[in-house]
């Protein structure tokens, strides 16, 4: 909570705004700070959606996703949600990598940057390089996935989707050797 009262005058000029979120480095804790847009909570747009989702992410993802607490600036029409997250140094991963990533967590890929998990009927989307990250040891770390649970009847079209793109094999595991500075 106190991270959330002071952020009111402390915003760096090298934040990045994206569609959902402001986004920002804090080096003192080596997290990124996530603010969402007045009043509108991710592509959700509701907070308890948008909680649901952290959640998940957490879950499935060991996205360790915080949540802060909420600022409202003087003159905007409603609070902003606050949330913490590891800072990942590395760059934008390469959408094999994703793909091999998402395939070893268990999805299919229905097409370019959406994945589905028949065993959880999970979808994923926005899953693009600008949301995933690649360390120096070629680890992929996931930073901002929209989860979602469709219909029965969703479900039977998302089935033709991954039954009409080519899948893959996942790469085998890495070994240690991939894991040395």
């Amino acid at each position: 909570m106190a991270l959330a009262e002071g952020l009111a005058s402390i915003i760096p000029p090298d934040t990045f705004e994206g569609q959902e979120h402001i986004v920002f480095r804090d080096r003192t804790t080596g997290t990124a700070v996530k603010l969402t847009h007045p009043s509108a909570f991710g592509a959700r747009g509701s907070l308890s959606g948008y909680l649901i989702q952290m959640k998940v992410m957490n879950d499935l993802f060991d996205d360790q996703v915080t949540i802060e607490g909420t600022v409202q600036y003087p003159g905007e029409p409603g609070s902003r949600l606050v949330s913490t997250q590891p800072w990942v140094h590395g760059e934008e991963s390469t959408l094999e990598e994703i793909g091999v990533y998402m395939r070893r967590k268990g999805y299919l890929q229905m097409f370019e940057g959406a994945w589905w998990n028949p065993s959880s009927e999970m979808q994923v989307t926005d899953a693009l390089p600008k949301n995933f990250r690649t360390d120096r040891h070629r680890q992929v770390y996931p930073i901002d996935l929209i989860i979602a649970w469709p219909s029965l009847r969703a479900q039977e079209r998302i089935g033709d989707m991954v039954n009409a793109q080519p899948q893959p094999d996942p790469l085998p595991e890495p070994g240690p050797e991939q894991f040395t500075a």
